[in-house]
């Protein structure tokens, strides 16, 4: 995988950039969505999410983690994201670590939020190294909610194999819409539900959203969220940026 001074220096980037902005705001809104509305029923224990590029950025699902469990829990391979993390949430046990070697407990955690994390590993073996990892750690019963980068997203796929495109961050190991539930089978989860999601033309949309950051916000944002209307079309999984699913142990 990509060390952790890697890692620091492309949020060190972000940061001194401010790319924090609409695009950030508009899928920081998508993500909380998604967060509150997979996990609906009463409070937990605790609570895990497994990378806080979006925590240290802005606000990230810093609000649905908190209404989920009584004890929110996050880590980071770099340090530059688990310090600004932890600025930004004081009342969260932010740690360094990685998600392949989890500093935890057997059964500690009964929810685990893993968004766009193992799709930043190298290899299909640090995945499969992940996904243990978090099974190991998980609560018997306990619930992950997993997202990956979609290869079976056309865009997304060419800039996976031909790595010299070039992009914000690297892009590792990830998997088409039909590889997801049988690598989250292999590992021993269960799956209650999969899924499709953010299905603005990424790529076009952050172009157009660092012109219009002097604009405000909200209708920008709007207009990113029609795009969502094709997780009802049957090209959802050509058209969306993320797959996902919500497995139990």
């Amino acid at each position: 995988m990509k060390d952790a001074a890697y890692w620091d220096q492309r949020t060190n980037g972000f940061l001194s950039h401010r790319h924090h902005g609409i695009w950030r705001e508009f899928t920081d809104q998508l993500n909380r969505r998604l967060v509150s509305e997979v996990f609906s029923g009463p409070p937990v224990e605790r609570i895990l999410k497994t990378d806080l590029f979006d925590e240290a950025l802005l606000n990230g699902v810093s609000g649905p983690m908190a209404r989920i469990a009584a004890e929110v829990h996050g880590i980071d391979l770099s340090g530059v994201v688990a310090k600004r993390a932890a600025e930004n949430n004081p009342t969260a046990i932010i740690r360094q670590a990685s998600v392949t070697q989890l500093p935890y407990a057997d059964h500690y955690f009964n929810t685990v939020i893993c968004l766009s994390t193992l799709d930043q590993l190298e290899t299909r073996e640090e995945v499969q190294q992940g996904l243990s990892e978090i099974y190991r750690v998980l609560t018997p019963g306990g619930q992950l909610l997993i997202t990956f980068d979609n290869l079976s997203n056309p865009l997304i796929a060419v800039r996976k194999y031909f790595p010299f495109i070039p992009g914000p961050y690297f892009m590792g190991e990830s998997v088409s819409a039909g590889q997801l539930k049988p690598l989250l089978e292999s590992t021993g989860f269960g799956v209650l539900k999969s899924f499709t999601y953010m299905h603005a033309p990424r790529v076009a949309a952050v172009k157009i959203c660092r012109l219009l950051e002097h604009k405000p916000y909200a209708p920008t944002i709007a207009k990113l969220g029609l795009f969502e209307a094709l997780d009802k079309w049957p090209t959802r999984n050509w058209t969306a940026n993320y797959i996902g699913a919500l497995v139990q142990k």
